[in-house]
C-alpha cells in the first residue's frame, strides 16, 4: 500500500486525466445539444422547440444517473475504487464514438433522435461512476490539512476537458456551415478514442486507496452499501444536494443555455460563447486550486457561502452583459458567472461530499449526492431557462430568477450543515447536520 502505485501524483494524475475524458465526452454533447441536433436530429421542429428537444435528449443522460450512481456505489464500496474507475471509463469512451457515428434524421428518420437518447443514456451511465470514484481515491490519499487542494484537482480535470471541447468546437466552427453540420460536429465524438487510450494506460497502473483497505481490514464493509445510505445518512445526502444545488443549475446554465441563447436568440456567431467558456475553463485552472488552500484555511461552508451570494448579485448583470452583444462584455459574463461563481464551489464539493460519508458508503454517498443532484439542478436547467424565457415573452430576466433561487437554496444548505474540514475519513458515523 506504500509502493510507488499508490505515489500521490499518481493517483491524481490518473483521476484527473480519467476526468477529464469522462466529462470532456459530457461537455461536447451539451455544445453539440445547442448548437447541431435542433438541426440535423429534429429537422421537424422549428425555433424554441426545437432547441427544447434537443436539451431534452441532454437531460436522458441524467435521469439514469443516480441509478448508475447506486450500482456502480455498491461495487466501488464492496470490491474497491480502481476497478470500478476502469469500467466507467471504457462505457463513456466506447459511447461517444458510437455518438460520433450517428446516421442524422435526413438518413434514417425517428431512429436518428431515438438512437441518440440511447447512446446518451448510456453516456449517463458511464458518467455517473466516474466522479465519486475519483474523488474517493483522491481525497483518501490526500493529507487531512490539504485534502481541499488534493481533491480540487479531479475538478481540474472537469475543466480541461471542458476546455478541450469547447476549443475543438470553437474551432470546428470556423468551417462553413455545411460542412459543419455534415461532418465538422463529429470529429470532437471521435478524438475521444484517443483520450480513452491514455486514461485507460493511467488507471490501470495505480493501486487502491489505503482508507479503503483499511476499511476492509478493519471489517466495516457493509454488504448493501446504497441501503445503509439511505437508512443511516439521509441527512448528508439531502444536505449534500442542498449545497451542490446552485452550482449545477449554474454549471449548466452557462455551459448548455447559454451557448444556444448567445447564437440563436442574439445571433451571434458560435464561436463567440464557446470561446467565452474555453476563456472560463482556462481561468478555472487556476482559480480551482486557490479555492482549494481556501478551503483548507477558513472552511469548506464560508466558500460555499461566498460562490453563493456571488451568483446572487450577478444574475441580473449577466444577461445585461450579454444581451449588449459586445464580445468582450459577453465574454466577461461568462467568466464572471462561471468561473467566478461555479468552479469556485465545484473546486470543493467533491472533497466535502467526501468528508460527509464514511469510508464504507463514501463511493455511493458522492455518487447518489452528485448524481440525484444533477437531475433535480442541472439536467433540465436548460429547458426550464428555455421554458421561463418564453412564459415571460422573450425576457431572458425571467432566468435571473432561476439563478438567483439556486442560490438561496444552497445558502440554505450552507447555514443548517456543519463544517467538515478535518473530518475523520474512516470513521463509520459522523454528525453532518448542525
Amino acid at each position: 500500500m506504500t509502493g510507488p502505485e499508490l505515489a500521490p501524483r499518481r493517483v491524481i494524475l490518473a483521476a484527473s486525466a480519467g476526468n477529464m475524458l469522462e466529462w470532456y465526452d459530457y461537455f461536447i454533447y451539451g455544445t453539440a445539444a445547442a448548437l447541431v441536433f435542433p438541426k440535423l436530429f429534429f429537422p421537424a421542429l422549428h425555433g424554441a422547440t426545437a432547441t427544447i428537444a434537443s436539451f431534452l435528449t441532454f437531460a436522458s443522460a441524467f435521469v439514469v444517473r443516480p441509478v448508475g450512481a447506486a450500482v456502480w456505489g455498491h461495487f466501488g464500496d464492496r470490491l474497491g475504487r480502481r476497478k470500478v474507475l476502469v469500467s466507467t471509463l471504457v462505457i463513456m469512451g466506447l459511447s461517444t464514438i458510437a455518438i460520433g457515428c450517428l446516421p442524422t434524421a435526413d438518413r434514417i428518420g425517428t431512429w436518428a433522435p431515438a438512437l441518440l437518447v440511447v447512446l446518451r443514456t448510456v453516456q449517463g451511465l458511464g458518467v455517473s461512476g466516474e466522479y465519486a470514484g475519483a474523488m474517493s481515491m483522491t481525497v483518501e490519499i490526500a493529507p487531512r490539512e490539504r485534502r481541499a487542494f488534493y481533491g480540487t484537482w479531479p475538478n481540474v480535470g472537469n475543466s480541461v476537458g471542458l476546455l478541450a471541447a469547447t476549443v475543438v468546437f470553437s474551432l470546428l466552427a470556423l468551417l462553413p456551415e455545411d460542412q459543419f453540420l455534415g461532418w465538422g460536429w463529429r470529429i470532437p465524438f471521435w478524438l475521444s478514442a484517443a483520450l480513452l487510450g491514455v486514461g485507460l494506460y493511467l488507471r490501470t497502473r495505480i493501486g487502491e486507496s489505503h482508507v479503503f483497505e483499511e476499511a476492509r481490514r478493519r471489517d466495516l464493509l457493509v454488504r448493501a452499501p446504497f441501503a445503509e445510505l439511505l437508512r443511516r445518512h439521509k441527512g448528508s445526502l439531502l444536505l449534500g444536494i442542498g449545497v451542490r444545488f446552485c452550482n449545477d443549475v449554474l454549471a449548466y446554465l452557462v455551459l448548455t443555455y447559454t451557448v444556444s441563447y448567445v447564437t440563436t436568440t442574439l445571433g451571434m456567431p458560435p464561436w463567440l460563447s464557446t470561446t467565452a467558456v474555453a476563456v472560463s475553463a482556462a481561468c478555472s485552472t487556476i482559480v480551482m486550486p486557490l479555492a482549494g488552500r481556501l478551503a483548507d484555511r477558513i472552511g469548506r461552508r464560508p466558500v460555499f457561502a461566498g460562490s453563493a451570494i456571488l451568483a446572487i448579485v450577478l444574475a441580473v448583470p449577466y444577461f445585461s452583459l450579454l444581451n449588449t452583444r459586445n464580445p468582450v462584455l459577453v465574454i466577461l459574463a461568462i467568466v464572471l458567472l462561471h468561473c467566478g461563481v461555479v468552479e469556485t464551489s465545484y473546486a470543493i464539493i467533491g472533497t466535502y461530499l467526501a468528508e460527509l460519508y464514511p469510508a464504507n458508503i463514501r463511493y455511493s454517498g458522492i455518487g447518489v449526492t452528485y448524481n440525484v443532484t444533477s437531475i433535480i439542478g442541472a439536467g433540465f436547467a436548460p429547458v426550464i431557462a428555455v421554458a421561463l424565457y418564453t412564459a415571460a415573452g422573450n425576457n431572458a430576466y425571467a432566468v435571473s430568477g432561476y439563478i438567483a433561487f439556486a442560490a438561496i437554496v444552497t445558502l440554505i444548505a450552507v447555514r443548517f450543515g456543519r463544517e467538515t474540514r478535518g473530518t475523520d475519513l474512516l470513521a463509520p458515523e459522523r454528525a453532518s447536520v448542525a
